[in-house]
Order: structure tokens, then sequence, then C-alpha cells
């Protein structure tokens, strides 16, 4: 009869803890599945960028962008950047390359000026191209320069979503006192984003709005925007459509590493 007592109490037991919900991973956690989730060796997307003001008028720009990772044991990735249109920026581009021990280089060629213009540590916060986009929201970021701390799961934009704020240390050099995401817990991407400023008020929110779609295994939106609601101001992402209706993005392709050079960057040719 003992046996049987002890086989019933340890039946129980189990269903118990099965029943049990699951624990919720930690921020950290969280953010390191993000990671992962996002990463490939290449990048390659055509896109409009639209810049939209007050009063709800808005300019557009084309851009096409490639994105390569150049050191695997690093994880290190360079990036460049070519606005196609309107006539008053087309041929700009820009070329970031990631480090591992300092912020990245991120230069500018701007054919008004006629010359290359290294983007220094302390416009970090600037306007890119008058977007609401600044050169620090390009930069690479290391995990191990913020706290992560997990707030919560909810809904967002009729997503099951993970809340996780992102307080930066010292060595991250933010212009945010902290972040607070919103990721979505099945695709793991990032569906909403609040940034606050130095004062802890709210700077910036960047909600996604387009398709959730899947290119080469990786869950990637065809929309964002991005509101700086303390000067009414906001930016689109849009990724283009190619004539079969498929979105103008893909990942994991060859990619010329020359386009990553300053050569590319001067010329605009790859030789």
């Amino acid at each position: 009869m003992q046996k049987r007592n002890t086989l019933i109490i340890a039946v129980l037991l189990l269903m118990m803890w099965t029943l049990l919900p699951a624990a919720e991973p930690t921020g950290r956690e969280i953010m390191e599945m993000l990671e992962d989730a996002n990463s490939s060796t290449s990048a390659h997307s055509v896109m409009t960028m639209e810049l939209i003001d007050s009063k709800g008028d808005v300019r557009s720009r084309v851009i096409e962008q490639w994105s390569q990772e150049y050191d695997q044991e690093a994880e290190l990735n360079r990036s460049i950047m070519v606005f196609h249109t309107p006539a008053s920026v087309k041929g700009t581009r820009f070329l970031q390359v990631a480090n591992n021990d300092r912020d990245d280089d991120q230069w500018i060629y701007m054919p008004a000026l006629g010359r290359v213009r290294r983007i220094a540590s302390g416009e970090s916060g600037g306007s890119f191209m008058g977007s609401d986009v600044s050169y620090e929201d390009m930069q690479s970021r290391d995990l191990d320069d913020y706290t992560f701390i997990y707030l919560k799961s909810e809904e967002k934009l009729g997503m099951s979503c993970w809340v996780v704020e992102s307080i930066p240390k010292p060595s991250a050099d933010s212009d945010y006192s902290r972040t607070i995401v919103w990721v979505h817990q099945e695709k793991l991407v990032i569906v909403a984003t609040e940034m606050y400023d130095q004062d802890d008020k709210l700077y910036k929110i960047m909600n996604s709005e387009g398709n959730l779609v899947q290119v080469n295994g990786i869950w990637t939106f065809t929309v964002t925007r991005i509101t700086d609601v303390q000067k009414d101001h906001s930016t689109r992402m849009v990724t283009k459509n190619s004539k079969s209706g498929d979105p103008m993005i893909e990942f994991n392709k060859p990619i010329n590493p020359k386009r990553f050079t300053q050569a590319y960057l001067k010329t605009g040719q790859v030789r």
C-alpha cells in the first residue's frame, strides 16, 4: 500500500508540474534570442524613406542598402546605404563599419560637397539626412553594454510580446536614458520601441506597420514608423516591392566586398 501511495503522489506531483505556467525568459535571454534570430551573413534591400512633418506633408527618398558580416568570430558587420532619388540627394552614400572595442566608424559622401566626411562621435545624436533616425540609432551595439530587465508580457499591435527595458551602462555612451522594446514572442522581431531622453522623457517611438514576412528564413516587417514625439515629426521606412509583388529584401546572398570600401563611397562604382 505504501508503494502504491508513493506512486500516486509522484503522479500527482508530475501533473501539477505540467500545469504550472512556463517560466518567462529573462530580459537578457530575450535579447539574445532576438539577436540570434535576426543574424545573417548579409542583407540587401530597397526601400522608401518618407519624412512626414506635423502638417502631414511628405518628402520621399528611395534608398538601397547592403550589409555584410566581415568578421564572423567577432560578429562584426559593415553596411553601405545609397540614395537614388530625389535629385537633391541622389548619389549620397553612407558607410558604416562595426568595431568590437569602440563605436562604429561612420562616413558620408554628399555629391554637393564632393568629398567624404567622417561622422564624429559627438554627432551621434544628430539626425541622419533629415530623418528621425540618429547616427546612434544606426550603430551596432554589444549586449554587454546594457542592463536588460524583463517587465511583462502583453499584446502590442495585436501581437503577443515580451516587454524588455534596456538601460545603457556608462560604457555605451548613449543619448538615451533607457529604451523599452516589445519583442514578438513567436517570430522574435521587434514590434515596437519607446526611447527616453536623458531627462527620462519620452523622446521617440517606433511602431511596425507593414506586413510581417519571412525572407530567407528571417522574419521582418515591411514598414516601420519612427516618430519624434517632441518635434511631432516622423519617418516611415517602407520596403519596396518588385514587379512580382515580393518585398525587395533578401538575406544571406553573396555581396561583393568592394562595395564596403572608401573607393565605392567616393565613386559609387564597384571595381
